[in-house]
């Protein structure tokens, strides 16, 4: 018997020994004396367990694992509301933001439960680290739920209302059209609390990149001019993160991941040193420099699954096994990672990890699965502002029907794959197209063209390699 069970057993025993209804024997046995009428309707026991809650929770520290646990189970609202940011504290600096997001949630009901005036201050902050939480979460399922409890809120006022925009905004990044939520996202005034502004540069900072590059590249600049100007508290390590995004979509995936792992080296918490990793090692990926992708998402993936990151933990799985596949290693589909992402509720994520095992699937000639998650592929990234991910879903999905697709169908595939913006994708889905059956395409010269040289053009990339495209295409290399 633990000893916070023995406490809980010696002060029912006392309760009982206080009615009447029990004597302790000199040999330490309790002999039942009467049936007492709160014996038999069980009220002594809700008042014994209330007290014995109440004094387990005086006898242990702000932040001690359980005492957040008593004080709900001892009705004491008040306490247990400053207990959960404490707590969730804990959690955070622990990397387990779910349980920093559960803490939370139990002291604001605990706050909101109070009779009278309700906690309106302790209910702010509460809302102020849910939204740090869910930011940090990286999804918009995060998001939503914060979204969600802002809305139960009993009272309005100008700040409550200022946090609600910034939540609205985070969800519209997203979720929304790249200009739409950048728009939003401006349209938010700037915060007095330099934390709570750094976020509102971080969702602009995340709404630009489905902009157009001039826009990002601006958005970017503005973000690290605050960031540069001093504010108290201000997370260094944000610049670097958001100018390796920016290399990221320039093409510059060396100095991208550079950036990441300077940013990873700032990191505070384990929740942004994870984000830096997995960012860094996307990076390493496009660079085509495997072997240290691999190794970056391993350490990842370590670190996630200890701070029981589910959505972190899958990106390195996939960021792995995408490495794998692109050296060519011989791989089984694996359609769970991918129900797995989605449970997490990752749209892009979903989608990247659905292509990767869709090509992996086609590689081993299971064109039924291929089909499968190449159309899941599309679906989860329709309407988010991601047409590249698209057109390559689309045109490897038309690939494995065996030109079953429609002429139309492949023409509006080709006439979207020569304006994507990176042309190794639209050479990829150039490529699969005609395996579907596809008229040659006219426009081909014009994506070579655009290719930046490559040491090895053997080497596959999303789907296939620069040297199949042009097998498939019949041209040369440039």
């Amino acid at each position: 018997m633990s000893g916070r069970t023995a406490w809980l057993l010696e002060a029912e025993v006392e309760a009982l020994c206080e009615c009447g209804a029990a004597r302790v024997l000199p040999d330490g046995r309790v002999r039942p004396l009467r049936a007492s009428r709160r014996l038999a309707d069980g009220t002594w026991v809700a008042a014994a367990r209330g007290q014995a809650r109440s004094s387990l929770a005086a006898a242990l520290a702000p932040g001690v694992r359980g005492r957040l646990y008593h004080l709900v189970a001892a009705g004491q609202d008040d306490t247990a509301a400053r207990e959960a940011i404490i707590v969730a504290a804990d959690h955070v600096q622990a990397g387990r933001l779910g349980d920093a997001e559960v803490a939370l949630a139990e002291g604001l009901r605990a706050a909101r439960r109070v009779r009278g005036v309700p906690l309106r201050e302790i209910e702010l902050q509460i809302l102020r680290e849910w939204l740090s939480v869910a930011i940090r979460e990286v999804t918009p399922l995060a998001a939503d739920r914060l979204l969600y409890e802002l809305g139960r809120s009993t009272w309005r006022d100008g700040e409550l209302a200022h946090l609600e925009r910034l939540v609205r905004v985070a969800v519209a990044a997203y979720e929304s059209d790249g200009p739409r939520a950048l728009a939003a996202a401006t349209a938010v005034p700037p915060f007095d609390d330099a934390q709570l502004e750094q976020w509102r540069q971080a969702v602009r900072v995340l709404a630009s990149r489905r902009c157009s590059i001039a826009e990002e590249e601006r958005v970017v600049a503005e973000a690290c001019a605050w960031i540069d100007g001093g504010a108290p508290g201000v997370d260094q390590g944000s610049r670097y993160e958001w100018e390796g995004r920016l290399r990221y979509r320039q093409g510059r995936y060396g100095e991208a991941a550079e950036l990441y792992l300077q940013a990873a080296s700032h990191a505070r918490l384990p929740s942004t040193l994870l984000s830096d990793w997995l960012n860094a090692a996307s990076a390493l990926l496009e660079a085509h420099d495997l072997d240290r992708c691999s190794e970056v998402a391993s350490q990842a993936s370590q670190l996630a699954a200890k701070c029981r990151h589910a959505l972190f933990e899958g990106r390195a799985e996939w960021l792995a096994r995408a490495a794998a596949y692109r050296r060519g290693e011989e791989l089984t589909p694996d359609s769970e990672l991918v129900e797995a992402l989605a449970c997490v509720g990752s749209a892009v994520q979903t989608a990247n990890a659905a292509i990767t095992e869709a090509a992996i699937a086609w590689r081993a000639s299971d064109n039924e699965q291929a089909r499968r998650l190449a159309a899941l592929a599309t679906q989860h990234l329709l309407g988010k502002g991601h047409d590249e991910g698209i057109v390559l879903a689309r045109a490897l999905e038309a690939a494995a029907s065996g030109g079953s697709s429609a002429a139309a169908q492949l023409q509006r595939l080709q006439d979207a794959a020569v304006r994507v913006r990176l042309p190794e994708v639209g050479l990829q889905a150039l490529a699969l197209l005609r395996l579907a059956g596809a008229p040659d395409s006219t426009h081909a010269e014009a994506l070579i063209a655009r290719l930046q040289p490559v040491r090895d053009s053997g080497r596959r990339l999303d789907v296939l390699s620069l040297s199949e495209c042009l097998a498939l295409l019949g041209r040369s290399a440039p």
